[in-house]
């Protein structure tokens, strides 16, 4: 199946390759930045396994679904959950069919279905809670820790409403997070407001979820919580119009933690290029070759042959 994602930015490369080409080239491309709306794995599909390691990417949180207007509003929030009242042990949201085959989904489903007194789930078939948000949220308050299973990307939307929830999210493997959202979520401290339980180690070697969680001191869940309610303004998106001065004043937001991510790594990458810069010959060559397959697609997608993207891939090709 043929992933169409990548039209989403063909007039932005139709204008670079044919307008501005040298936009391109300028400091070897090393200063620009792009944000991409959805997970940049949806962009190389269906040739992942041909796909440069993405050094030049960097995951941002998705918006959660609570926006605070202001600061006295934020820590409303926060006082909120830190006092809410958690009778369920764990959660989860999400999809609740069945799967083709087993996967660490239909694990967790299975040890919920008997225990509706400690395990609630939510159902979010086709976007219903993305619609309606209080669906999963107000159950994420009333909840100890949140399961958050990867699906077709390893990342969820989530598991950033369960650290504005200050329900612990409960990861079964690293892609997850940890090694996804290190601007906002620093990766050495996971073990302070999270908790992973490997998915083989569910699926292969007969470990309970529900066990390993009700085996976790309150104590250790309460500063966890702790924790969580501490980094949760780092993840929220301010709403448009807010007393941003008052609330930058708090804390920056995940908007203030990306740019300045960003900016970062250029100015790192400005300096090596000072200190070792490369040839014009090989820029030149190397940012030709860019244009050359950004002109091929763009055609292909135009023509309506998006299968011919794939097949874009020699650049020594003439386009």
């Amino acid at each position: 199946m043929l992933n169409f994602s990548a039209a989403h930015g063909v007039a932005l490369a139709q204008f670079l390759a044919t307008d501005r080409p040298r936009v391109l080239a300028r400091r070897h491309g090393h200063d620009h930045f792009l944000v991409l709306a959805r997970p940049a794995w949806g962009y190389a599909q269906p040739t992942l396994e041909s796909r440069a390691w993405p050094w030049q990417e960097h995951a941002v949180p998705h918006p959660t679904s609570f926006h605070p207007s202001s600061l006295p509003r934020l820590r409303a929030w926060i006082a909120r959950a830190r006092r809410s009242r958690r009778t369920a042990l764990m959660l989860y949201a999400g999809t609740v069919s069945r799967p083709s085959r087993p996967n660490i989904r239909s694990f967790i489903l299975a040890e919920c279905a008997n225990r509706t007194d400690t395990c609630t789930v939510v159902d979010c078939h086709g976007g219903s809670c993305a619609l309606d948000p209080v669906r999963s949220m107000r159950p994420m308050l009333k909840a100890k820790f949140c399961l958050e299973p990867p699906g077709d990307t390893p990342t969820r939307r989530s598991t950033f409403d369960a650290v504005v929830a200050g329900c612990v999210p409960v990861f079964f493997e690293d892609a997850s997070a940890r090694t996804q959202y290190g601007w906002h979520l620093p990766p050495e401290r996971y073990e302070e407001f999270s908790v992973t339980i490997p998915k083989d180690a569910v699926m292969l070697g007969g470990v309970q979820i529900m066990e390993t969680l009700a085996a976790v001191p309150e104590e250790e869940v309460a500063r966890m919580r702790e924790r969580l309610l501490e980094l949760a303004p780092r993840v929220m998106y301010r709403r448009h119009g807010s007393a941003a001065e008052r609330m930058r004043e708090a804390s920056m937001d995940a908007v203030d933690i990306a740019v300045e991510g960003a900016l970062r790594r250029i100015r790192g990458r400005g300096r090596a290029l000072e200190d070792d810069p490369p040839s014009m010959g090989a820029v030149d060559i190397a940012v030709e070759g860019a244009l050359r397959r950004i002109r091929g697609r763009v055609r292909a997608l135009e023509d309506d042959q998006p299968e011919a993207m794939y097949a874009m891939d020699d650049d020594n090709q003439e386009i």
